[in-house]
């Protein structure tokens, strides 16, 4: 992850990290490795999948570009008092993208319905143009 500045260019964190085995989706917590976000700054992330450290011309790449906002005190007490199930919701209406996908992951997570929540991810994949993801979890939600 940089920031987009010309002054940075300097990767925030460079890391590997083991995925799935399988297809799917995973979290990974800037949190873990010590990295946390400035409010009002844009970042933008990079992630290549490597199947064949011997063959990289086979790597798939994805990017981004996030902005945290520090969120108003209001939304906090909103977000605290909604229950779990509904905070995804609340997130997603009001812009925080990762926050909306966090949740609704550890819903999924939680086996409570994960049928249920595999298909608000897929809307929340949909919203953001990335097929694949959503394709994915309309599958394991069986639709």
């Amino acid at each position: 992850m940089t920031e987009p500045h010309e002054k940075i260019i300097e990767p925030v964190i460079l890391t590997k990290i083991k995925g799935p085995p399988k297809e799917g989706i995973i979290k990974v917590s800037l949190e873990q490795y010590g990295v946390f976000l400035d409010p009002n700054v844009e970042y933008e992330w990079f992630a290549a999948i490597v199947p064949d450290e011997k063959e990289r011309s086979a790597d798939f790449f994805g990017s981004a570009v996030i902005r945290y906002e520090k969120p108003s005190k209001e939304f906090l007490e909103k977000i605290s008092a909604a229950p779990k199930e509904r905070r995804q919701f609340l997130y997603a209406e009001n812009g925080y993208f990762y926050d909306a996908v966090e949740i609704v992951s550890d819903l999924i997570n939680a086996g409570k319905n994960p049928k249920k929540f595999r298909s608000h991810r897929a809307a929340l994949a949909d919203q953001v143009k990335l097929p694949f993801a959503a394709g994915h979890d309309r599958k394991m939600a069986g639709k």
